[in-house]
């Protein structure tokens, strides 16, 4: 227990160090990219409940280069592994050639070109995430596996409150099941399975974390920790 809980200490510093937080305006969209507030020319806005942000600012930000054709008002949106097309007024995504439609079409706003933000994250192999408690309307973009807050089972009587160097935990009880079905004694195999890739995998512990702000450390973490394949202890590890 002790390396989990030194651990989830420097995570949380990490946090703190490694982003800038941008303030927002109240009840404005916010957009977190890998840990990192996305910053745009003009705001991102919800338009028949959709939230659309300007192109380059987060295919940039993903790594895709965009190419713009003025013509026929079309942009070309080049991935590791998939392309995306896209074309102002057109209810319609070509991702590496396959049509998806859109509920609503890319358009102009103040002279940037706006898209929908979950299909353009989606396309390019992305986890969304959206999340109106923690932080006001947030969308989360990452490659990583977050938990949802029904994750973080605080009054589950699966789990049993616990503290080591002053932090707070709950870890799972003999007996306990996780939200998504864990048990102790269940193939490691099967976390991965029902949570998806972790964050990282340390000393054999697979470890999990919810959204959270960039630059507070206020995040909760869920560890599996294993013995030869089994799990032999979940946790739960609250904000510092």
């Amino acid at each position: 227990m002790k390396c989990l809980s030194r651990y989830f200490i420097a995570f949380l510093t990490s946090l703190m160090l490694t982003a800038s937080a941008v303030p927002a305006m109240a009840g404005e969209i916010q957009i977190i990219v890998e840990g990192e507030y996305l910053q745009t020319p003009i705001a991102p806005r919800l338009i028949q409940d959709r939230t659309f942000v300007p192109l380059r600012s987060v295919s940039e930000s993903l790594g895709a280069p965009v190419t713009w054709d003025d013509a026929q008002q079309k942009a070309t949106i080049t991935g590791k592994k998939n392309t995306i097309e896209l074309v102002i007024g057109k209810p319609e995504a070509l991702i590496n050639g396959t049509p998806v439609p859109l509920d609503v079409a890319p358009q102009k706003v103040d002279g940037y070109v706006m898209v929908p933000l979950r299909v353009v994250s989606l396309g390019l192999g992305k986890h969304v995430y959206y999340d109106d408690q923690l932080l006001g309307p947030t969308v989360w973009i990452t490659e990583e596996h977050l938990l949802s807050w029904d994750d973080i089972e605080v009054n589950s009587p699966s789990f049993v409150e616990r503290e080591e160097y002053g932090m707070p935990y709950l870890e799972l009880k003999p007996d306990g099941m996780t939200r998504r079905g864990i048990r102790l004694g269940d193939p490691i195999s099967k976390v991965k399975e029902l949570y998806g890739e972790p964050f990282k995998i340390e000393n054999g512990a697979l470890w999990y974390f919810t959204v959270y702000q960039p630059q507070s450390g206020n995040v909760y973490g869920l560890v599996f920790s294993q013995d030869r394949g089994i799990v032999s202890q979940a946790v739960i590890y609250f904000p510092n």
